[in-house]
């Protein structure tokens, strides 16, 4: 089954102790937030398919828990980032750490940054490997800007 980021367009039924899905007019946006699943995830797995391929776009089931009540929060997206789809996406891209940065269009290190100078590397005439670490904070703007193309943002 290919990934359904039009799951984020319905919202739980709270009424029934199983869950149910009923339509909604809008796209699923994180509480207090601007930041739009359904793009986000679009965003994302239309940037995998053209670097990589399409089997390892990012499926849906790992944002599901979103739509959850008391789960639709940044500090849950951040979760579900940190532990699964920067992870998975190390994973894919062999720690090609520019090439995860490119998905994200994480421009502005939102996400993932360039470690500074190692201390205890003395040997300064070789070319050291690049060390990235993910960052301990994302902040909505990083999200929003994974979605956000070039134009919209010339046009901000």
């Amino acid at each position: 089954m290919m990934p359904n980021s039009d799951l984020f367009t319905k919202e739980i039924d709270e009424r029934k102790e199983e869950t149910k899905y009923t339509k909604r007019d809008s796209d699923l946006i994180i509480k207090d937030t601007n930041i739009n699943i359904r793009l986000m995830l679009n965003a994302i797995n239309e940037r995998i398919e053209y670097i990589y391929d399409r089997e390892h776009t990012i499926g849906h089931s790992y944002s599901m828990e979103l739509l959850k009540k008391d789960c639709n929060t940044k500090t849950k997206l951040d979760e579900i980032f940190r532990l699964n789809i920067i992870p998975l996406l190390a994973e894919y891209f062999y720690g090609d750490w520019e090439d995860i940065k490119v998905v994200l269009n994480d421009t502005n290190n939102y996400f993932i940054s360039k470690k500074e100078s190692p201390t205890y590397v003395i040997n300064q005439k070789r070319k050291n490997n690049e060390v990235y670490t993910i960052n301990s904070s994302f902040s909505s703007d990083g999200y929003i800007n994974i979605y956000q193309t070039s134009k919209e943002n010339d046009e901000k």
